[in-house]
């Protein structure tokens, strides 16, 4: 068996799991079409790779978890440090899934655990370092802080937290400027299923109410459908981004990541922030910052 997978049951009973667990599942067929920022950017690993050199140089005592099956976490972990890596995932498919996009990862070297990260079974303090990719926003807001007191309780006294975050920048991101977003979403050179990806995100990030943490995908299609039928109607991504949004218009995921000034408070009642660096190479990057948390006092 590739790496060593350790079944744990979720007990808390906080976060429901079956109505996720199909979306996780899944994630492992589109990564290669999964645009940046949702995917790591070139730049946004390198900046990961210099907070790992800072903190996940130690030997084999030193003990690492990464929180989900990002595979350019586990490539960068793998070449950086040899300490013990924990890969906890909701999806007991995914960490082999993901397999297919690293290079240097040896699943042998890697302990594999299915859990919910609200209820990850390991003791107080038994981390060096805790990382992960966009974690944050895998949480509706009222579990937000639940989900960063468990990081927060797992690192050890000197422990660090490292991931990147995402806030929406609603001067940029709103329904005024949809055509905007749009035109310039097209004006990337990206395949047509990252195109249609990232159309379908920015447009729901530009419908989003940040003061209530809702995506409003019904409000989404309405702008999109107006949109078409009077600036772009023969357009194939526009009509594809719309079926995308139709079919998951009664999603439950359907929180939106905060503003900036509240992502700052959140992490703050848990962290302090010890050093935050954005990316160089994408447009999107200073609202995806990757953050170096240390426990708070």
């Amino acid at each position: 068996m590739l790496g060593k997978l350790l079944r744990i049951q979720n007990y808390s009973g906080v976060y429901d799991e079956g109505h996720h667990k199909q979306y996780w599942n899944k994630t492992a067929d589109f990564w290669d079409v999964t645009p940046i920022p949702v995917r790591p950017s070139g730049n946004t690993v390198e900046i990961y790779r210099r907070f790992f050199q800072k903190n996940a140089k130690g030997g084999g005592d030193q003990k690492i978890l990464i929180l989900g099956s990002t595979p350019e976490l586990r490539d960068l972990l793998a070449e950086e440090t040899s300490a013990k890596i924990y890969v906890a995932d909701f999806s007991d498919q995914m960490p082999q899934a993901m397999l297919r996009f690293t290079k240097r990862v040896d699943p042998q070297k890697e302990e594999w655990v299915k859990a919910n990260w609200l209820d990850l079974p390991f003791p107080e303090q038994f981390f060096d370092v805790i990382a992960g990719d966009l974690v944050l926003q895998q949480f509706p807001p009222e579990k937000e802080a639940i989900f960063l007191e468990k990081v927060r309780g797992l690192l050890k006294a000197d422990g660090v937290f490292i991931s990147r975050f995402q806030f929406l920048d609603k001067t940029y991101y709103n329904e005024g400027n949809l055509a905007g977003v749009i035109q310039k979403t097209f004006d990337r050179t990206l395949g047509d299923r990252q195109t249609i990806n990232l159309l379908k995100l920015r447009i729901l990030w530009s419908c989003a109410n940040s003061k209530k943490r809702l995506l409003n995908r019904r409000i989404a299609i309405e702008k999109l459908t107006e949109y078409i039928k009077e600036s772009n109607p023969n357009n194939p991504h526009l009509r594809e981004v719309l079926k995308l949004l139709l079919s998951e218009k009664d999603s439950l995921r359907n929180w939106s990541p905060p503003e900036e000034k509240e992502l700052t408070e959140i992490l703050s009642q848990c962290f302090a922030i010890s050093d935050l660096k954005v990316a160089s190479d994408h447009e999107d990057a200073r609202y995806f910052p990757v953050v170096l948390l240390n426990k708070a006092a």
